[in-house]
């Protein structure tokens, strides 16, 4: 069973970039590559147009752009993207949607900024 969450208003304020690149050790979520000077996204899991926040369950850090990179990648293949949790569809909790990473398997993101293997 999923938990259902209820339609947010989008929190106010800067999205916590240096705590998403510190989590995720400065490596893409997707192919595992080495982010911290190069072109880099901290992506939505769930999009904000669908509710989603900037709280540490919903971001992850992606290598490229919105068009290019793994970014790019799960813009172009939502459906895959959604397979393997770097999005999460509208009424999901990302806190309760494991996410398949490169580095470092399947696991859940909490939003205490823990990471926890996905069982």
């Amino acid at each position: 069973m999923h938990t259902v969450i209820s339609r947010q208003p989008r929190q106010r304020g800067p999205v916590p970039r240096r705590d998403v690149i510190e989590r995720d050790a400065g490596r893409c979520q997707r192919c595992g590559a080495v982010v911290l000077s190069a072109a880099r996204s901290v992506h939505h899991r769930l999009a904000r147009s669908r509710g989603g926040r900037d709280n540490p369950a919903n971001l992850i850090l992606l290598c490229g752009t919105g068009t290019a990179g793994c970014h790019g990648w799960v813009h172009a293949h939502p459906r895959q993207a959604r397979a393997t949790g770097l999005t999460v569809m509208t009424g999901r909790d990302p806190a309760l949607v494991p996410v398949l990473t490169g580095p470092r398997g399947e696991v859940l993101l909490g939003d205490d900024w823990t990471v926890t293997p996905a069982l």
